[in-house]
This record gives C-alpha cells, structure tokens and sequence, in this order.
C-alpha cells in the first residue's frame, strides 16, 4: 500500500518509523518540518532560512541532524565558496539549531554565529553508533583529524580515533568503531590503507600515486572492505571486495561494461555497504531484503525508475522516489 507525500526535499523516516523529517519552502524561507507518520500532522516546525539545508537525519529517534551550507567570504581576495558544517536540533527539548564541532565545544549553547565554519568545510558524516544514539564526524585538530562521536542534540562529544594531518577517512563498523583508516600525503603521492589491530593501526595497502584510484567505501556484510576503482588495464571504474587480512582484490562487486559506479549506498543502521548504482539505472543492491523490496517497487511502479531514499530500521517502512517525463520527482511511501 503506498501513499503519495506532499511536495518536500530530503524525506527521511524516523528508525522506529513514526516520524517523518524533511525540508520544506515555503513563502522564500526554509523549514526542517518533523510530522507523524499516521496522520501526517507536523508536530515540529524549524526555520532555517539563514542557511542552506541540504540534507536532513535522523541521529536517533528524538534528534536531528541537519546538513546544510552557507556562502562566506574566504581568503584575502573575499572569495566566494560553500561552506559545509552538521548541525543538529533536539526535537525533545528546545528545538534550537546547534552547529557541531565548534572549537569551544560549549555544552547546551544556543544557535551559534554562522561564518565560522571554514574548519569544517566538507565535513563527512562517518556513520552511526546507533546503540548510543550518536553520529560520527572527523574534524581537523592543531595535530591532525580526529573522529568524534557526537551527541547532536548538545554537540557533547567523544574522540574515538585520532589521525593525522595526511587522514582522508575512516571505515567503520555495525557498532561504529573505527576498523580502517585512509592515508593520502600529496606531496610523497602516497596512499594508504590502515587497519585496526589488537592494539596500533597496522598497514594494510600502500601505493604510490598521483592521485588515487581508489575510494574505500565501507564494509560488507561480510566485514570485508569495498573499495571503488578503475582497473589498472582500463575499463570502467567499478567496486571491488578486498580482503580486509591480505589487503588483496578478491573478486568484483559492482562493475558495468560502459559506464562508472555513480552512487553508492550505506545502511545508516549498519553502517554497511548495501547497494549502488550507474547514472540512468536502477539501483544494484547487494543485500537481499532491499533487493526483494526493490524487485516489489519495480513491479509497482513501472516506467517510475523507484528508488529507495529512506528505510525505518526494521525496513517496514520505505520512502520511494519515482519519476515520470509528464511530472516532477515525486516520494511515495
């Protein structure tokens, strides 16, 4: 049974599946509106007009996290960039905008003065530790990167993991601990790969390159890594399993004959690498519950191209996007 939403950006269904955030406009300003899924009703109204949202999640059941931009002078030139930062709004509590991350690390503070937030440009949400409700984040520190679980309703925060200034990311598991860290020092073009041991980081690849043809993506359901690259022979870049003791290509994941791996998908309860998909597809999902459920929305939605956007926890609840050459993008749930 599916039901058309109203017009909205960024959908995304709470893990118990009650509960419906999304971007809305309205009258030229911006709105993280949060409604019951039974009734539609909007129990929750924020404004965020002074920024840019981009993309609205949910850090666990009663917390948001909004990613969102703003345009700010940089450099001695006053040139214009995007600026990326999380922020993050307590649903239960004062529903207030808290940018995270920020230096001071002022527990409970109000909505902070946007423009500082060049350190954080480009900020990549790592994953989840959803048994504690919080999300992961790298920032760069005097020394480095750290990864950080934060709270995103008070911006408290933990360090997990601390790399260094040449850290481009981390992989981490169902239960959010770091198991692989990403190397790239540009001016020796070397690339590594590092893996968590009992007790130090341990070199699992290194290559001396340029630029990187490789992009680790996370782990499989296996807990082996994926990794996205072009094949030294040529051909068209593609996923890959790596074996996660030997560092080695064991067999391909993904790969299509003329065109590159556009997107790939992780389950945000899992932190796990679940499907991806080339420009103009449907989506490939490696996991067999989203590929059955995949299979449906075909079979429902046909000439659509449906795709899967957003899924409670227990997968009960699905928000589908669908489009047609006589109509705009829709989401149907």
């Amino acid at each position: 049974m599916f039901a058309a939403l109203p017009a909205m950006e960024a959908p995304n269904i709470s893990p118990d599946g009650q509960r419906l955030a999304f971007i809305a406009q309205a009258a030229g300003n911006a709105f993280v509106l949060v409604s019951n899924l039974s009734d539609m009703k909007v129990t929750s109204a924020v404004d965020v007009s002074v920024m840019k949202p981009r993309d609205v999640i949910w850090a666990n059941d009663s917390t948001l996290l909004l990613l969102a931009s703003e345009t700010v002078n940089f450099g001695a030139r006053a040139r214009l960039v995007e600026s990326f930062a999380p922020y993050g709004i307590d649903l239960a509590g004062d529903l207030k905008i808290r940018q995270l991350l920020l230096k001071e690390n002022r527990v409970g503070s109000a909505s902070q003065t946007f423009g500082g937030i060049i350190a954080l440009q480009g900020a990549q949400l790592v994953g989840f530790d959803r048994a504690k409700g919080l999300a992961l984040f790298p920032r760069r520190e005097q020394d480095g990167r750290v990864l950080y679980a934060v709270d995103a309703k008070n911006d408290r925060r933990d360090a997990i993991d601390e790399g260094t200034r040449f850290t481009r990311g981390w992989v981490v598991d169902e239960n959010g601990k770091p198991r692989f860290r990403i190397e790239y020092n540009p001016q020796r073009d070397f690339f590594t790969i590092l893996r968590r041991g009992e007790k130090n980081w341990e070199t699992l690849v290194t290559d001396v390159t340029e630029i990187p043809e490789m992009a680790v993506h996370g782990l499989d359901a296996n807990g082996k890594l994926v990794v996205g690259m072009r094949p030294k022979d040529g051909g068209r870049f593609g996923l890959y399993i790596m074996s996660a003791e030997t560092g080695k290509i064991e067999q391909p994941l993904f790969t299509h004959a003329t065109l590159d791996v556009a997107n790939v998908f992780t389950d945000p309860y899992t932190n796990r690498v679940v499907g991806a998909q080339v420009t103009g597809d449907t989506p490939e999902w490696f996991d067999a519950d989203l590929r059955k459920h995949q299979a449906d929305l075909n079979e429902v939605f046909r000439g659509e191209s449906p795709r899967m956007t957003s899924w409670s926890a227990d997968r009960s609840r699905v928000i589908v996007a669908t489009e047609r050459s006589d109509r705009v993008p829709a989401f149907t749930m």
